[in-house]
């Protein structure tokens, strides 16, 4: 129960440092909730002498190993290889249904001011030396409009919106470019200091289109999610490895063969839920492979596992009812999941144990 609690926590405690408020605040409230009822089952019901229930027999009678490992671990890699062929990534955060009122403003704000005019964006660490620049570039370049609306993103930085000819957008990154050179043209525009400030404060001139920056503006959350994620799958594999040696392929089945079954099923439209979800699937899955595989003769840690793989399926499986978009994926990847360990656990064959 102990190693249960502790890969799970690590699993929810790599979710506290996603940049993404929704995440956050559900892994909180998972350790939280995990610490509780650890507590609870290792030191206070022994003590309070109630009785298990019990029902070896029934987990006896439904168990039925016909299915070699080495199927499981085939399956996976053909769904694996459909899956990959057929995912469609959707990191829009807007379509999880999820009031972020600071990411809906700025989207908002951007897609008001669409038109056939280029927009430059001018992106600074800090605010004095942002302006620092526009005052240069409109002593040097006339008739730029900037946006009324101006502010400051999550990571920190300052920006302004500009509408600007071709030619503007040109002389302002080549003033820019001369600027990062020193050349002695811009010392006509700043002072020495005036200079040092203006590359201070890291100025960044993006001249992408609107769309593309809306769209990268979950950028920043779903890339450490994915690193996470990779990281979690390729510590929990060898971690399977060293505990259990020479059974190493059979419990990964219990890896792979969920894994893979959840992203065939998310595939048409994979967001940021889905990999979250994914990530608390791996640190689920290890931990039912290795009480499966070195214990799975004792009908008592059989018992467990089937009993919490049917609960963990049903409490969030019921998630899918949900209209809300972020809690439907999160339960359409653990009840998956959870489904497929349940045909592991009844009808997988194991080596010699079963």
């Amino acid at each position: 129960m102990f190693y249960g609690y502790i890969t799970t926590m690590l699993g929810f405690g790599a979710c506290l440092f996603i940049p993404f408020p929704l995440l956050a605040q559900f892994a909180l409230y998972a350790t939280i909730s995990l610490s509780i009822a650890y507590v609870s089952f290792a030191f206070i019901y022994p003590h309070l002498g109630l009785k298990p229930p019990k029902l070896f027999a029934f987990m006896s009678r439904i168990r039925n190993p016909r299915i070699p490992s080495l199927v499981f671990l085939l399956l996976a890699l053909f769904v694996f290889i459909y899956a990959t062929w057929h995912t469609k990534l959707d990191f829009d955060l807007s379509k999880l249904d999820y009031h972020n009122t600071q990411m809906l403003e700025q989207r908002a704000f951007f897609e008001r001011i669409q038109n056939d005019v280029p927009q430059v964006l001018f992106q600074a660490k800090e605010a004095h030396g942002l302006m620092l620049f526009v005052r240069g570039l409109l002593a040097n370049v006339s008739n730029i409009t900037f946006n009324k609306k101006q502010g400051s993103t999550q990571d920190g930085y300052f920006y302004l919106l500009a509408n600007m000819t071709h030619e503007q957008i040109q002389h302002a990154t080549s003033l820019l470019n001369d600027l990062k050179a020193d050349s002695s043209t811009n010392l006509k525009l700043w002072s020495v200091e005036e200079q040092k400030q203006i590359l201070e404060s890291k100025l960044t001139l993006e001249t992408r289109p609107l769309q593309k920056i809306m769209d990268s503006l979950a950028d920043s959350i779903y890339q450490p999610m994915l690193i996470v994620l990779c990281l979690a799958l390729g510590l929990m594999l060898p971690s399977l490895a060293v505990s259990l040696k020479k059974d190493f392929f059979h419990a990964a089945s219990f890896v792979l063969f969920p894994l893979s079954v959840a992203l065939c099923v998310i595939a048409s439209e994979f967001n940021m839920m889905h990999l979250f979800a994914l990530l608390i699937l791996v640190v689920v899955s290890v931990d039912y492979g290795i009480y499966a595989i070195k214990e799975g003769e004792n009908p008592r840690t059989n018992h467990a596992i089937i009993f919490s793989a049917l609960t963990t399926g049903a409490s969030f499986g019921i998630l899918i009812l949900s209209q809300i978009k972020a809690l439907n994926s999160f339960g359409e990847v653990i009840f998956s999941g959870m489904c497929c360990m349940i045909i592991l656990l009844v009808f997988g064959r194991f080596g010699q144990r079963f």
